[in-house]
């Protein structure tokens, strides 16, 4: 019997097919703003997601007198862990402008980065129609990160970037 219904799971999982829109709170309260676009085939789900104009908080980037502000792309592969829900994880890979002023000065620099990084989350079906929540961390790796020269001051980064946040979404 059980080998009549593993079959039946895994070509059901198969079958799982559908696009999601996706917005993050977060960006929105850092100023900026963020939208994601999915599509899951089966127990895996590839996005892209741009962002835009966020600003990170000193306390985050660790530059006493610096201001520095994001937009970007990332594109992502995850893979849920059992069926097709539930906890996920899959690499990511970004581009991201880095807008860096001395506020001192008002002068600013940008800063284009590349990274590679790994996410893993869980996706939430709040059974209010087709809306969904999904937490979310990463890790990720700036592979041509640099330091930044301004007015004679540095504004350090280091290559790897944790983060979190939170995606409210829909699917169809």
């Amino acid at each position: 019997m059980i080998t009549l219904i593993e079959p039946l799971h895994a070509q059901s999982q198969r079958q799982v097919q559908k696009f999601s829109i996706e917005t993050e709170p977060v960006a929105y309260i850092l100023g900026g703003a963020g939208i994601t676009g999915s599509y899951q085939q089966g127990s895996w789900t590839y996005s892209i997601e741009a962002y835009g104009e966020l600003t990170v908080p000193e306390s985050q980037h660790g530059n006493e007198g610096f201001t520095a502000g994001l937009k970007g792309v990332i594109f992502q592969a995850e893979r849920f862990i059992t069926g097709t829900d539930g906890f996920y994880i899959g690499p990511e890979f970004g581009i991201a402008s880095a807008d860096i002023t001395l506020k001192s000065t008002n002068e600013s620099r940008t800063y284009t980065g590349y990274s590679v990084g790994l996410r893993g989350g869980y996706h939430w079906n709040t059974g209010l129609g087709n809306l969904y929540l999904s937490p979310v961390v990463g890790l990720g790796y700036t592979l041509n990160n640099k330091d930044i020269e301004i007015g004679g001051q540095t504004f350090e980064s280091g290559p790897f970037t944790p983060w979190g946040t939170v995606g409210i979404g829909w699917s169809f």
